[in-house]
């Protein structure tokens, strides 16, 4: 009796831990391991990433018009403004491409000068009805880009309190968009003159007119100029 007294009250044996094994209560025998205890963790499926702005743009295009969107986001990344492509696949663009380019140009940064300039040429060069002047319009009444590295801060008045300029190359670059929609825009007026289009022409010029009350003075003054060339 005393042997069986000590058998049932001694403390039971506890064996290593065993992963994914566990120990029934008040037995000795194994569990088989779960389903969920084997899974290994690297199968789990991680979180689905959140797309960019430019690739969802991208997902929202189909056949011809995707192909050609992500031609000039590559272009765009090779720096390769002397492209052929960029004469051959966005000339005739449809109203889905168009619409796209517009939104590109707003999901890529400000400072993107040179990148912002290229969408508005593709636009500008490929004018076909009035209302799609309204996007350049947006375009030429910008605030003015007052430094390469951030447009919205003016580096040498924050470095010497004084209201600073940008020269010669850098100038040009920092409004190169509005340039270049001013210089596309004034040749699709020639062009829709031409053509007889007036509704484009009339709305051009209603363009270069609200342009010389831009809040970036070199703008302001390049559209005095276009009005002057055409006749205005």
């Amino acid at each position: 009796l005393a042997g069986v007294w000590v058998y049932r009250t001694r403390t039971p044996v506890v064996l290593p831990a065993m992963p994914g094994v566990s120990v029934a209560p008040d037995s000795m025998s194994l569990q088989s391991p779960s389903p969920e205890a084997t899974a290994s963790p690297l199968t789990t499926p991680a979180a689905s990433e959140e797309k960019s702005p430019v690739r969802k743009i991208s997902d929202s295009l189909k056949g011809a018009d995707q192909r050609k969107f992500l031609i000039l986001e590559e272009i765009l990344v090779s720096k390769n403004d002397n492209d052929m492509r960029l004469d051959t696949e966005f000339k005739g663009m449809t109203p889905a491409l168009k619409k796209a380019l517009t939104q590109y140009y707003q999901a890529i940064p400000a400072e993107a000068r040179n990148d912002r300039g290229t969408i508005v040429f593709l636009l500008a060069r490929d004018l076909k009805a009035p209302e799609e002047v309204d996007f350049l319009q947006n375009v030429l009444m910008e605030k003015p880009c007052l430094s390469l590295e951030n447009c919205a801060k003016d580096t040498a008045q924050a470095h010497t309190g004084e209201h600073g300029h940008l020269d010669g190359i850098a100038e040009t670059t920092a409004h190169y968009p509005q340039l270049t929609d001013l210089t596309q825009g004034r040749i699709a007026y020639l062009r829709a003159k031409g053509e007889g289009n007036t509704a484009l022409a009339d709305r051009l010029v209603a363009m270069f007119r609200h342009a010389t009350g831009s809040p970036n003075a070199r703008v302001a003054e390049e559209a005095q100029r276009v009005l002057k060339y055409i006749g205005k």
